[in-house]
């Protein structure tokens, strides 16, 4: 493993945090010092929310789905300290305190001043579209701007050593322990702009023992890219990027003996089961008062792979034409980006499809009562999901759906009165999708059908507010039909001069499997919230959740939320 792969733990990061609060108090201190020689500024100015949520759970009928007892901690803190900027953000819970896993813990550190900006601990970055594209990582970066000049750089832990679970009580995917590294540096600002990209990252293979039943392999990248945009005039926009990548899908292939002539030979070891790919895309934009036109072009090699994004559609070459138009004195918007697609770019599959891409979006507010949208789209995107849809789950452990098509509808009415009001809302949505685990994909395509009907009545004078609706749901997973339809009414009233809110909601829902009733939910939410010397906090809320089913056990679940919270 090169040298520059150093070893970075938690506690390195803590020592981090730990010398910007020393620097925190010392600028306290000079506060109540006489500062008149520095001006009237205040040295240091500090403002963010921090709060903490305790759960109780408890489950009868089936074994607990979750602790008993858990507790989060969240907060984001901004410093300002003269010019300096020091955003920090912490999460906290023990909710995943098991035999396989730790606590789970997120903090990150994203200070600026001027044109340096730092980025510590779990933080994400984006150098373009095909190196490093967001992909969350623990360790350091930075970004500067001065004049012209850009740069940016990296180092972390991309993703985390799991090891195999043979017993599958844990329900993690294995993973080697990834580490990245990168830098950007580039002239222009704004629309102008060139930038060259550097972007590397390797697997340690004595992070975790050879997985059994998991196929992953230590895996090894590099990328370089070039990234430009020019405005030319005022309303013509060129945008340019060419990557290359060098991806060895298994770091245990030998490796290969003889000269090598491309450009990653000096830098990157070529072994047997190391594979070269490219990527581009180039667009012209013209943008005038009311209307734009765009043209764009896109080709990625079959096979292209970057470890700086968590996924990514290869083996395609688009083109594609995006108009977007405002009318009825922009109360309408209208946008489109349709074309063509092939695949089988290599000639090595057995058949080429060719479809017609497209994604299309309107909107349109006619008045302040009436408004209405639609968007539909058959461009591949990837949307991140937890099996346990637990959002303080880490991305190391996170699932991913594939969504190759998606519509949905909104059309909503809203009444305003001084004493009266009321609104009706109505909301369809599709979505076809596949699930990837890992870096798999599976072959279970899903379609999602929801359908929403709302009403809403609120009397201003009583600080009243009630509501009345119908869900219908419908999913087709493994050629099996599932819906879940029933209504739902919610009611709100605030008390004590707007200072506590409380809350009712309850939906029933009968479940049925190709048609036939299997049973029904009901679930019902109590909720108050109360605000008290203008910057504390503080929330209960109970759910209780009653399913009978005709083909597994019935089981009553309850689960309660105590959480305070304090802006300053």
């Amino acid at each position: 493993m090169p040298a520059f792969y150093i070893f970075i733990t938690d506690r390195f990061i803590i020592y981090i945090l730990v010398f910007f609060a020393i620097l925190w108090v010392s600028f306290t201190d000079l506060k109540a010092q006489d500062l008149e020689a520095i001006g009237k500024e205040k040295p240091i100015k500090v403002s963010g929310t921090i709060g903490t949520t305790q759960t109780l759970y408890g489950v009868s009928g089936i074994p607990n789905r979750r602790p008993p007892f858990m507790t989060f901690i969240n907060g984001g803190v901004t410093l300002n300290i003269y010019q300096w900027v020091v955003p920090f953000s912490v999460t906290w819970s023990n909710q995943n305190r098991m035999a396989y896993n730790q606590p789970f813990s997120q903090y990150g550190l994203t200070p600026h001043w001027k044109w340096v900006t730092a980025h510590i601990g779990y933080r994400n970055m984006t150098f373009s579209q095909y190196s490093l594209a967001g992909h969350t990582f623990l360790g350091g970066g930075v970004d500067l701007t001065p004049g012209i000049f850009r740069f940016s750089a990296m180092y972390g832990r991309l993703s985390k050593a799991v090891k195999e679970d043979t017993l599958n009580v844990a329900g993690e995917i294995p993973s080697y322990k990834r580490m990245g590294m990168g830098f950007k540096i580039g002239v222009g600002k704004g629309s102008d702009f060139i930038d060259l990209i550097w972007f590397s990252s390797k697997d340690d293979v004595r992070s975790i023992e050879v997985p059994v039943k998991s196929d992953i392999r230590p895996a090894e990248n590099m990328v370089f890219s070039i990234n430009m945009q020019k405005e030319l005039a005022k309303r013509i926009v060129v945008a340019a990027e060419y990557a290359r990548s060098a991806y060895t899908r298994d770091l245990r292939a030998p490796i290969e003996t003889g000269e090598q002539t491309n450009m990653f030979s000096p830098f990157f070891p070529v072994r047997n089961s190391t594979q070269f790919y490219g990527a581009f895309k180039s667009s012209l934009t013209y943008s005038a008062n009311l209307y734009s036109l765009g043209l764009i072009y896109e080709r990625i090699d079959p096979q292209y792979k970057t470890l700086g994004s968590y996924f990514f559609n290869n083996d395609l070459e688009n083109i594609t034409v995006a108009p977007s138009v405002r009318l009825f004195k922009q109360k309408m918007n209208v946008s489109a980006n349709v074309g063509m697609q092939r695949n089988n770019l290599n000639k090595q599959e057995i058949s080429t499809v060719k479809r017609l891409l497209g994604s299309g979006a309107i909107s349109f507010v006619p008045n302040q009562k009436w408004n209405f949208a639609a968007q539909y789209s058959n461009f591949k995107t990837y949307n991140k999901i937890s099996q346990n849809f637990n959002q303080f789950q880490t991305l190391d452990t996170l699932n991913f759906y594939q969504v190759s098509e998606s519509a949905s509808f909104n059309t909503g009415y809203n009444s305003t009165g001084k004493e009266k009001k009321h609104g009706v809302n109505l909301n369809f949505s599709f979505q076809k999708a596949t699930q990837t685990q890992g870096e798999q994909i599976t072959n279970n395509t899903s379609r999602f059908y929801n359908t929403n009907l709302a009403y809403r009545y609120s009397l201003v004078p009583l600080q009243l507010s009630i509501s009345a609706g119908v869900n219908a749901n419908q999913n087709n997973m493994a050629d099996i039909n599932s819906y879940a339809v029933g209504p739902n009414a919610s009611f709100s009233k605030l008390f004590l001069d707007k200072k506590l809110k409380t809350s009712l909601t309850t939906t029933y829902n009968f479940l049925l499997t190709e048609k036939v009733n299997t049973g029904r939910a009901i679930n019902f939410v109590a909720g108050l919230a109360y605000k008290f010397q203008k910057k504390s906090n503080l929330t209960l809320n109970m759910i209780i959740l009653n399913k009978y089913s005709k083909v597994s056990p019935d089981y009553t679940e309850f689960t309660g939320n105590l959480g305070y919270s304090y802006t300053f």
